[in-house]
């Protein structure tokens, strides 16, 4: 509308020819007449310009998005839009120039929001750019498990599987590899021992790779134990009690042992005398087997004995042999006794009244002494084992013939 800058004169009137009230954008020429009676009337001509009324586009949001892949196409969507514009939406690859259809892969998508106003009175407003990011997503694997398991060693490689009831996504392959307590890859879990089971996981389809997460591999501990070979109830391990004969002794189990397990003994095989723990040990044959006793233990007995030395029932007077230091006895040797075999320990001779002879004493002739001769072995060994008799007898002196 278009206002006369003076007041008009008492009387006078003011027609605009083609009106006053214009609303839409556009030049428009105003026309004013002046009248009044008895005066000339007046034309009075200008222009009036209406220009583009701006939208408030500060209020508008369209912005950058992230959202995580689920199969479905994903948007962004201009928000606070002035009523009466239309949004219309490019899709873009990221940086591309090739308009697509949908976002729905993972991945960053260039959106252009393109404002359409059917009132043209308003300024247009100017394209809008934000990007969208569909990450990858993590897929579902709560419906398979793998927990640590247990076998008995049986020959055999063992299968690995998932726990019972487990449900393994459509569109995955799996592979399973068996590794030793090393962390070697193993061609199989035959023999007992201690295994890490790997499953491994791969998308079968490439696309199914680009839409989701890496799947971590799963673990599980399989322990193959030892089959165990039952021999306590046909097997016997008894003490025995012998007595010393210079031979060996030794203790033996009784009953049939199975061809898969062998005995070994410890402490086995003695001679002399005393109390001997004698173990025997068990073991399968077969390192992936083992026995239900690994030891038993008995006790082998061997008594001391006595012994009596018959050569010397059979001395005579000429037989005894008496060494002097100074006039001293000093050593009785014994013709023709077994020196490698026996030996003298210590020897007395009694005089008539009981009494012993000191060894700086004299023989007197045709005196009869009792003599009393106590004997060891030459092996120490032996005497642990063997309680010698004394000899006990007579001694008559006679003097040396000149």
């Amino acid at each position: 509308m278009v206002h006369l800058n003076k007041e008009l004169p008492e009387g006078a009137t003011a027609d605009f020819i083609y009106g006053n009230a214009f609303t839409n954008v556009g030049e428009y020429d105003v026309v004013c007449v002046l009248s009044k009676e008895g005066l000339e009337s007046k034309t009075l001509r200008t222009k009036l310009i209406i220009e583009p009324a701006r939208h408030s586009e500060e209020e508008i949001k369209f912005e950058d998005a992230t959202v995580t892949y689920n199969g479905t196409a994903m948007g962004i969507v201009a928000q606070n839009v002035p009523e009466g514009v239309e949004v219309s939406y490019a899709i873009y690859n990221d940086e591309s120039s090739i308009k697509i259809n949908s976002a729905i892969k993972a991945g960053r998508y260039r959106f252009v929001a393109h404002f359409t106003d059917a009132n043209e009175n308003y300024e247009p407003i100017a394209d809008r750019v934000a990007y969208l990011t569909i990450q990858k997503a993590e897929l579902d694997m709560s419906g398979v498990s793998l927990t640590d398991r247990n076998k008995t060693y049986d020959g055999q490689s063992y299968t690995p599987t998932f726990d019972l009831g487990s449900v393994v996504p459509e569109g995955l392959l799996v592979t399973f590899k068996c590794k030793d307590k090393d962390g070697a890859v193993v061609q199989s879990c035959v023999d007992a021992g201690t295994y890490t089971i790997v499953a491994s996981f791969d998308f079968k389809k490439a696309e199914d790779e680009n839409n989701y997460l890496p799947i971590e591999d799963m673990t599980a501990t399989l322990t193959v134990n030892k089959r165990v070979i039952e021999i306590e109830n046909i097997i016997t391990f008894d003490s025995e009690t012998v007595s010393f004969n210079r031979a060996v002794h030794s203790l033996a189990i009784q009953g049939t042992l199975p061809d898969s397990v062998e005995v070994s003994y410890e402490n086995n095989d003695q001679i002399y005398a005393g109390e001997y723990e004698i173990f025997a040990n068990f073991s399968a044959k077969n390192a992936n087997e083992t026995v239900d006793v690994e030891q038993m233990s008995a006790y082998l007995i061997i008594n001391k004995v006595k012994e009596h030395i018959a050569y010397m029932d059979s001395v005579t007077n000429e037989d005894f042999i008496f060494t002097y230091e100074a006039g001293i006895r000093t050593g009785l040797e014994i013709d023709g006794l077994d020196t490698e075999t026996y030996a003298i320990s210590y020897w007395t001779i009694y005089k008539p009244d009981e009494t012993p002879l000191a060894n700086n004493e004299e023989f007197e002739e045709d005196v009869i002494y009792n003599y009393e001769i106590v004997f060891r072995f030459v092996d120490d060994n032996v005497n642990d084992s063997v309680i010698l008799s004394s000899a006990r007898g007579t001694y008559t002196y006679v003097p040396p013939t000149i």
